[in-house]
């Protein structure tokens, strides 16, 4: 349970015990055996350094709870010492109680996991002051589990989780015996700038397998990189899985020491194959096809459309407007036809603001649509809006409390691309932010010279942006903005001019859905 941003520890153990006599349903493919035993070489064999690229629903967080499955319990008894690393208390609180219900499948007792574990973080505490727990019958004093948060004895402890800003080794008491044997798991490795202090541990343990770490094992996606301040882009701060990538290959260890997971679970085919062309390389594949998760979202719709026209009505939506009609026929026709991207063309987004009220009210009609047929039908359909700017959401968002009771007492979920980073939905529904490129800015002073700079738009600067928003989806993306605009452009990435071409030429072959509303009119 998370109250307020803070993570309880007793918490972690509640949800693990209930799970822990449950058989895991996970599916794993060959491809993830292949990244378990990766990370079970790095660990236990001759591997220092190991990278596992995780792209959207690659199931990268199976990977690890793969290698636990495996080898938890030797680790526990060995003289080893295994770090788990991540950017958030989230991560790290997720992973500890993940954790902790294998150990408690292999038949560790609550009290051993306070014996050998330990995880640190700003937002995470043992429980709540001064009280006490409940678990299996067994009572646990909020004394008994602040020793998950103590010192760290390595005569004991086997398994820390961290986040990155803390300062394990001020945790260590004193130890006369051998150095034991660390070995560290960095996950989301290619989010955050602050693991630049494994930079030159990562050269480190390849050069010098007898150092310390003894090894190094990250995750993440640099294609997904969207939350790295400027400030580390100015003093170029490499992300520490592009460097990991980069020294596996100067030591020709990439072909047997770097792995991409390359089957999505969550993105619904054919709805990956624009960012697969363009950020993998035609690479990543869908396990699952669109037709098996928009058949329920279709009856919804299509059975209570005239009932949620009616209430679009009420709440001043007209539905025999143009505009309205033409997103409620498109909207029936991608759900008819199977098809998992709807793609809404509008007109280019204006300059000098980060706010476009013509996608705002498009993104209100189908979204508003969307909540009506799940309401309506009983079906649960979890629907997100999303967009680059946090203008653009706030300005939905008010926008659609804007509506009125009933509707607007079941808003949809909205947030920014960075913050769904991680999340996904049924169905995101995306306003693209400025398909434009640099613009030339000039400032003017009688002391000084004029000086130039370029003023780079969101997704030109941060291509991954795109990506990131491209693929949250489980069932159906409906893309709101003008993607010919965007590819017009000529300093565009590569990465996102290959999507985007992709989409356009995909929704010309008609495996996609496209309503063009650039001559739309505003209410």
């Amino acid at each position: 349970m998370i109250i307020l941003g803070i993570y309880y520890l007793s918490d972690a153990l509640k949800w693990a015990a209930s799970r822990a006599s449950a058989k895991p349903r996970s599916i794993r493919l060959k491809m993830h055996e292949r990244a378990i035993d990766l990370m079970e070489e790095s660990v236990f064999g001759e591997v220092n350094l190991a990278a596992i690229q995780g792209p959207p629903g690659t199931g990268k967080t199976s990977v690890v709870e793969g290698f636990a499955e495996r080898r938890l319990d030797e680790l526990v008894i060995s003289k080893g010492l295994l770090i788990y690393i991540a950017p958030t208390n989230h991560l790290v609180f997720e992973a500890f109680r993940r954790m902790a219900s294998i150990l408690l499948r292999k038949n560790y007792s609550l009290r051993d996991i306070i014996d050998c574990v330990r995880v640190y973080g700003s937002k995470i505490y043992p429980a709540r002051k001064g009280g006490s727990v409940e678990i299996n019958s067994e009572v646990l004093s909020y004394e008994d589990l602040r020793n998950l948060t103590s010192w760290l004895d390595l005569d004991r402890v086997k398994l820390v989780f961290a986040t990155e800003f803390q300062r394990i080794f001020a945790k260590l008491r004193e130890r006369i015996d051998e150095p034991v044997q660390m070995h560290v798991v960095a996950d989301e490795a290619s989010k955050t700038p602050f693991f630049r202090v494994f930079l030159p541990i990562a050269e480190k343990v390849v050069r010098d397998p007898r150092s310390y770490p003894i090894s190094l094992t990250v995750l993440g996606d640099p294609q997904q990189a969207i939350t790295v301040p400027e400030a580390m882009k100015a003093y170029r701060v490499p992300l520490l899985m592009k460097h990991v990538e980069k020294v596996l290959e100067e030591h020709g260890m990439r072909d047997e020491c770097f792995l991409m997971l390359d089957t999505t679970f969550r993105l619904p085919g054919p709805s990956e194959v624009p960012i697969s062309h363009g950020y993998y390389g035609g690479a990543l594949h869908a396990l699952y096809r669109a037709g098996e998760r928009l058949g329920m979202i279709e009856e919804a719709f299509i059975d209570n459309r005239s009932v949620i026209e009616r209430n679009l009505n009420r709440a001043g939506i007209d539905t025999q407007r143009n505009e309205v009609k033409a997103l409620l026929n498109g909207l029936e026709e991608v759900l008819s036809a199977q098809s998992p991207l709807f793609t809404v063309r509008t007109k280019p987004f204006p300059s000098g603001d980060t706010y476009e009220r013509e996608r705002v009210w498009y993104a209100t009609i189908v979204s508003t649509a969307l909540q009506e047929a799940s309401r309506l039908s009983e079906v649960s359909i979890n629907t997100i809006v999303t967009a680059p700017y946090s203008d653009l959401v706030t300005s939905f968002s008010l926008r659609y409390k804007r509506l009125g009771s009933p509707l607007s007492n079941n808003p949809p979920l909205a947030v920014t691309v960075q913050s769904l980073v991680g999340g996904e939905g049924d169905v995101i529904v995306a306003m693209m932010g400025k398909e434009w490129g640099a613009r030339r800015v000039s400032y003017y002073s009688p002391y000084y010279v004029p000086y130039e700079e370029d003023q780079e738009t969101l997704y030109f600067r941060e291509p991954e942006v795109f990506n990131v928003q491209s693929s949250r989806h489980r069932a159906l993306y409906i893309l709101i903005g003008d993607l010919p605009r965007l590819i017009r452009e000529r300093n565009i990435d590569p990465r996102l001019r290959k999507t985007v071409k992709k989409i356009i030429e995909m929704v010309e072959e008609d495996r996609f859905v496209i309503v063009d509303l650039t001559d739309g009119t505003l209410l």
